[in-house]
């Protein structure tokens, strides 16, 4: 599990309204990942990552959840991160915005051989 805070001048309201519509998201995210969105209605995404390190790309399907009004979720449904749960807390503190984040990463038994391989 892991877990960090990132503290933000960008406004609480905005960052909230930015979580919701996860294909506004999605424009915003780093461009090595490709999305393609599977189902708005349902939060669905396919991803694919190419991994220099290893050669290969890697796809996967994630789910896009509203937990609470200012907590959101993302679920690797498919794919060799299946499992894995990314929880997102947006709070507001001392005028700015806080986002906490949880990182629960599942990884196939191929991927686990490479990651300890590589430390």
């Amino acid at each position: 599990m892991l877990n960090f805070t990132h503290e933000s001048n960008i406004k609480t309201n905005n960052l909230i309204r930015m979580f919701e519509n996860f294909e506004l998201l999605i424009k915003i995210s780093p461009p090595q990942i490709q999305y393609d969105v599977i189902d708005v209605s349902k939060g669905l995404v396919s991803q694919s990552l190419f991994v220099k390190s290893i050669k290969k790309e890697i796809n996967f399907e994630s789910q896009y959840n509203k937990k609470s009004d200012n907590s959101f979720s993302i679920q690797v449904i498919s794919g060799p991160l299946k499992g894995t749960e990314t929880i997102i807390e947006i709070l507001e503190k001392d005028n700015k915005s806080e986002i906490n984040v949880e990182l629960n990463l599942k990884l196939g038994i191929k991927y686990k051989n490479f990651f300890f391989n590589f430390i």
